[in-house]
């Protein structure tokens, strides 16, 4: 499964790509949103782990493109308060969060979007 990982806190980016590296995730990584849309435009990939507020509209453009131009894409949004109630979502994952939570994050969204089988 290929995930595109997007934030713009260096270090939480980090834990998340190891954390699904190490679960058998190909992750790529995107520090802002700008990045994160040339990504969607050039790769395919089974689901989006987004952070909720970054620079450069955040999660919002991210979410109008999937919704747009692939709207059977998964979207994940890591949050650290509540995100706009407009933004279109498949999940969220509250800000803090333990690795095994991404992990299951990831995996429901993953599962209600039909990627995937329950284990």
């Amino acid at each position: 499964m290929k995930v595109l990982i997007v934030d713009d806190d260096n270090m939480i980016l980090e834990i998340m790509a190891k954390t699904l590296t190490a679960a058998g995730y190909n992750v790529i990584k995107s520090g802002d949103g700008n990045d994160a849309l040339v990504q969607l435009q050039s790769q395919n990939f089974d689901i989006v782990v987004t952070d909720n507020v970054m620079p450069h509209g955040g999660s919002a453009p991210i979410a109008a493109y999937i919704r747009t131009e692939d709207p059977r894409l998964p979207l994940l949004v890591v949050s650290s308060g509540m995100p706009d109630t407009a933004l279109e979502t498949d999940n969220i994952l509250y800000k803090p969060f333990k690795r095994r939570e991404l992990l299951e994050a990831v995996r429901q969204t993953l599962e209600q979007a039909g990627r995937i089988l329950p284990p």
